[in-house]
């Protein structure tokens, strides 16, 4: 359910001059901090979504609350997934741009270490994060090795 849009015009996000996909991280972070500030995203601990669309002369930032599903035993499920690692194979995945779905688990690769909701190649989901990201986000942890 969208909770929150924010509309900027295109020129002026233009004006930021940041990359094509750096700026949709840009719209998304300030469309959520918006949200968060007038109360509609009351929860720190709410997991949110933002999805950038244009429309006529502006983007349009649908901001949006996930919500996790009950989990079975089945694939797919997997919604606040903890990673666990040694340190060892956390340096490797890093060496080779692991990344983790966060929906279903599996392993991507070519993955940036700080991606973000990249589409998972075993289960269709934008759910795929690096390394690192899952590090900050408190999805991964890492042991001695």
């Amino acid at each position: 359910m969208v909770v929150y849009t924010m509309r900027v015009p295109i020129d002026e996000a233009l004006n930021w001059e940041l990359h094509k996909q750096t700026l949709r991280w840009e719209l998304a972070d300030r469309a959520c901090d918006e949200a968060r500030e007038r109360g509609k995203l009351p929860l720190p601990e709410d997991e949110e979504t933002a999805t950038v669309r244009l429309d006529a002369e502006t983007f349009v930032v649908d901001v949006e609350v996930l919500s996790a599903p009950e989990t079975s035993g089945e694939r797919g499920t997997m919604t606040t997934a903890t990673f666990k690692m040694t340190e060892a194979e956390y340096r490797e995945g890093e060496d080779v741009f692991e990344g983790r779905c966060i929906e279903c688990g599996a392993v991507a690769y070519s993955v940036e270490p700080d991606a973000r909701a990249y589409e998972c190649d075993e289960c269709g989901a934008k759910a795929v994060f690096g390394l690192q990201e899952l590090l900050l986000m408190g999805l991964l942890d890492i042991r001695a090795s």
